[in-house]
């Protein structure tokens, strides 16, 4: 339990530096307390379960990927994957270690795509992801005896059941508790995110247009794989699952955060050049 306290006060020093490369002082302090007053964080801090470091992982993953994408640093490109990394090495016994994984294959492949990134860097994050956490884990794994493709195959069973057994029956009552479970959860967080998003004169800048559709991925694949979920388990009583809703989404707080604080801190940037050229 103790390591788990460690690892909520070391993100909280991690999260104010990251929100100092752009922001002023008062306003890292400012976001970075409103992540140390999480209820979940505070709870999971004391509870050594591996929601807490798993969301730490995988929102730092997307905060180093945004500074990439704005500022075009490898350092940044290489810790984002060193982060999703550690995010599916976390949770790789489960199928939440693709949220990561998929959620950064969509963002990076698009940039190639468009034309704004090379493969070549790509494929580097990958083979470091995959040299320095899927290769020894899995060769531990054997090593013990383990079955080497447990969680490849419970992806595989959670997808066919989400095509075997998908009916609009279910997809009303999940997504009322998905509603309960998540985004109610994050309320405010996301009508501050919203907010600060009308704060930015040109929406279709990169780094604003990696904001808004990290966020929908993430909150797609999410339901998709709590959707799955309770398919595969024959699980209709939604209800139950509320709980382990509200644990899968931790990260999201301090991504919105994260993104809100980016988003004020160029406003109050550009508004105080303005006020010293006038």
């Amino acid at each position: 339990m103790f390591i788990y306290s460690l690892y909520s006060i070391s993100f909280l020093g991690i999260f104010y530096f990251l929100l100092r490369r752009n922001s002023g002082r008062i306003l890292a302090i400012l976001f970075t307390f409103l992540i140390a007053i999480n209820v979940r964080f505070l709870t999971h801090s004391t509870i050594s379960y591996t929601n807490l470091p798993f969301a730490i992982y995988l929102s730092l993953g997307f905060i180093y990927s945004y500074f990439y994408i704005k500022e075009r640093e490898s350092k940044d490109l290489i810790l984002s994957g060193l982060m999703f990394g550690l995010s599916a090495f976390t949770r790789s016994e489960e199928s939440l270690w693709l949220i990561g994984i998929a959620s950064f294959s969509v963002i990076y492949f698009m940039q190639i795509f468009l034309k704004m990134e090379k493969f070549k860097s790509i494929f580097v994050v990958f083979i470091i992801n995959i040299l320095l956490f899927v290769i020894p884990w899995e060769l531990f794994k054997n090593y013990l005896g383990i079955d080497r493709y447990q969680s490849v195959n419970l992806a595989g069973s959670y997808l066919n059941s989400l095509l075997s057994r998908f009916n609009l029956t279910t997809f009303r009552e999940s997504i009322l508790y998905f509603w309960r479970g998540t985004l109610r959860q994050d309320i405010l967080l996301v009508v501050v995110f919203i907010a600060s998003l009308m704060f930015k004169r040109n929406f279709i800048k990169v780094e604003v247009l990696f904001q808004v559709i990290s966020v929908i991925l993430l909150y797609t694949f999410l339901y998709l794989g709590v959707l799955a979920f309770g398919l595969h388990y024959n699980n209709y009583h939604w209800w139950s699952l509320i709980g382990s809703f509200e644990r899968m989404t931790m990260f999201m707080a301090p991504i919105f955060i994260f993104f809100s604080a980016e988003n004020i801190s160029s406003q109050l940037k550009r508004m105080k050049v303005k006020r010293e050229n006038s």
